[in-house]
């Protein structure tokens, strides 16, 4: 089974077959960093402590304790050119704060539902019928949709409660 590695510098997909006709001066390094860091994606996450908590990591398969029938890597392709202590070395070598292996959004959109977006429209700009939203003038319907974003609406939700194309509504938001 391949090795897929995403870092913020390169994504390799590797099998054994691969890693043997690579140039190994050169791609080493590389393979040693993806593996490395692979394997602690959870921790960087901030899903474990401790690389050997996380039970979906390969990292299992380098220590031995996970049984060779359920293994999925060819962790020989790695500890046929490292010891795995030298690979227990890179694993526990801290992963530097710029090295963006996931996207954790700490302010997490908060979605809301068609009535409460027309409820808002009602409270807000005493607007009983959303469609009429397309004939306001248009710096004050841009003021309206903005504030649905800033809401929460997404954008084809907008589109199908107010009758305003997605198009304007895209471009609306990009431009802020």
């Amino acid at each position: 089974m391949p090795c897929t590695s995403i870092t913020n510098t390169h994504v390799l997909v590797i099998s054994s077959k691969t890693v043997s006709s690579l140039n190994p001066s050169t791609t080493w390094p590389i393979l040693q960093h993806s593996c490395a860091t692979s394997i602690k994606i959870p921790l960087k996450a901030g899903i474990v402590q401790s690389v050997s908590e996380y039970p979906w990591s390969s990292w299992g398969e380098y220590t031995g304790s996970v049984p060779p029938a359920l293994s999925l890597c060819a962790t020989n392709v790695v500890l046929k050119r490292m010891p795995l202590s030298d690979l227990q070395e890179l694993v526990d070598a801290p992963l530097s704060d710029d090295v963006m292996i996931l996207d954790i959004d700490d302010n997490p959109r908060v979605t809301i539902g068609d009535q409460e977006v027309r409820q808002y429209l009602l409270d807000h700009f005493q607007i009983s019928k959303p469609l009429n939203i397309q004939a306001f003038e248009k710096e004050q319907r841009n003021q309206i949709l903005l504030s649905l974003l800033d809401l929460g609406a997404g954008f084809r939700q907008i589109s199908r409660i107010t009758g305003v194309p997605y198009g304007v509504i895209h471009r609306l938001s990009s431009k802020r």
